[in-house]
């Protein structure tokens, strides 16, 4: 259950490469006991250009509905089961809206936050020591990382699709090494750079000659 005791401001902050951005759920508790209100907490994992959902714990009624304080509901706003759902969310839907059901209310306050562009974005080139590796060859594959100083930064391989990048393939830093290349070694490889600013990739696809 919810108690009074649950109020307050829920902060979910989301990154990716073109920076960061957060979502707020402000959740008010009523004591006014049976008439009074109730929300329940609600951790929104969303950034801007999300989908958010809006909780309602009022029991489900033909007279159900939503709306906005002081304006109309968004035109990506639909309802879902109790739930408002916003697709794109964007700063102008941050507000309270209002859930009523059966001469009851319910307030959720939704703010989200404008999104922080991030300077600090690097440029990574991945550079393959051999175009058009066949079976058998040896490959190195460089991550380059440029536009990033000072510490903090983490540089990782990884196989799209698969636990593990195969036997053959030694990824440490920046390099990744295939001493014997093998046909399934063909596939999408990701190069990760972790910093403290975000965390940003570059893809490399690698195509084995003479495989189907």
């Amino acid at each position: 259950g919810i108690a009074v005791s649950d109020t307050g401001r829920y902060v979910c902050k989301a990154s990716n490469a073109a920076g960061q951005s957060e979502a707020v759920a402000e959740v008010i508790v009523n004591d006014a006991g049976d008439d009074g209100g109730m929300i329940e907490m609600q951790q929104l994992s969303s950034s801007q250009g999300a989908t958010v959902d809006l909780p309602c714990r009022l029991a489900p009624s033909d007279d159900m509905k939503w709306r906005k304080e002081g304006g109309s509901l968004p035109d990506r706003a639909t309802q879902v089961r109790t739930a408002l759902r916003i697709e794109r969310v964007t700063v102008e839907d941050s507000g309270k809206y209002i859930c009523t059901s059966q001469g009851r209310m319910q307030y959720v306050t939704l703010m989200v936050e404008r999104l922080t562009v991030n300077p600090a974005k690097p440029k990574i080139s991945i550079t393959p020591s051999n175009t058009s590796p066949a079976i058998g060859d040896f490959l190195d594959v460089k991550c380059k990382v440029e536009g990033l100083t000072g510490r903090g930064l983490k540089v990782s391989w990884a196989k799209i699709g698969q636990s593990d990048m195969g036997d053959n393939v030694n990824g440490r830093a920046t390099l990744m090494r295939i001493e014997t290349v093998k046909r399934e070694n063909e596939g999408l490889y990701r190069c990760t750079v972790e910093t403290r600013a975000g965390t940003f990739y570059e893809d490399y696809t690698l195509s084995v000659s003479g495989s189907a």
